[in-house]
């Protein structure tokens, strides 16, 4: 008895510790959508098409009030978490606004100090349940690549979700989802729109602003089984090493041309 009685007492400060964090998060001002557009101007600014009806407004973001009361980056994480029934039932572009306005999706790997793109990637995303969600839907490949066209990167924080939107596609199970035809076609706007992301950022050479453009052309190729690059990927480690793991290290000024050259010849030739 004496035993059961001691169990029922430690567990009791974890129940209501729980419970205070619920009713704490439950407690942010309540939105409407005008008021909550503002803070998320620069995601809806870099769309260049409607917010998706039914989207999830976060009751907690950076620039509320409400956010300056959080203490740790496990409470924002928490403030920042779509609950799953909601998720279930949002479209598939519903989905993907929730993750266009987390916080961290404009710079999906920029705080990582790991040279591994897709490591990096899997230490965020695998953790997001709207990734996960986004990867149950047989629609999630074309909706990022009609959210991708439709970008028009025109300022500089529109680039940083113009490579995070990359980086997705980049993604197997997304670029599966896919036609031939039309993983050509997102290889053709990727190259094409390059010259005016690099316009943007007023680059006079290459940068790391563009490890995701690479990344994902060398996996949409990959993906495509073209000749010459499953060729080059035979006798070369280092490419080889970069399409597995997107290790920034291999990625040399040399690299970045071949990777263009063969872009282009692969647009060109199909």
């Amino acid at each position: 008895m004496r035993v059961k009685l001691y169990f029922l007492m430690t567990l009791l400060p974890l129940f209501f510790s729980c419970n205070n964090e619920e009713d704490n998060f439950n407690s942010f001002q309540e939105l409407d959508n005008e008021q909550y557009s503002y803070y998320v101007a620069e995601a809806l600014d870099a769309m260049n098409m409607p917010r998706p009806e039914g989207s999830y407004n976060y009751p907690c973001l950076p620039g509320m009030p409400s956010w300056k009361e959080l203490n740790s980056g496990e409470e924002m994480n928490m403030a920042c978490h779509v609950p799953d029934d909601v998720l279930n039932n949002q479209t598939t572009q519903a989905v993907i606004q929730a993750m266009w306005e987390h916080p961290k999706f404009k710079d999906l790997i920029g705080f990582s100090s790991n040279s591994s793109i897709q490591e990096s990637l899997n230490n965020v995303l695998l953790d997001w349940n709207i990734y996960l969600e986004l990867t149950k839907r047989s629609d999630a490949a074309s909706c990022l690549v009609e959210r991708y066209n439709r970008m028009q990167p025109t300022k500089v924080s529109h680039t940083f979700y113009n490579n995070s939107l990359q980086l997705l596609l980049s993604q197997t199970i997304f670029l599966e989802q896919l036609s031939a035809d039309e993983k050509l076609l997102l290889a053709k706007e990727m190259v094409e729109r390059k010259a005016s992301v690099e316009k943007v950022l007023e680059m006079e050479n290459e940068s790391s602003s563009l490890d995701s453009f690479y990344f994902c052309l060398v996996r949409i190729m990959v993906s495509c089984q073209y000749a010459p690059m499953m060729s080059w990927m035979e006798n070369n480690e280092a490419i080889q090493q970069f399409e597995e793991s997107g290790d920034i290290f291999f990625l040399s000024s040399e690299m970045r041309k071949d990777i263009l050259d063969l872009s282009i010849d692969f647009i060109n030739n199909n």
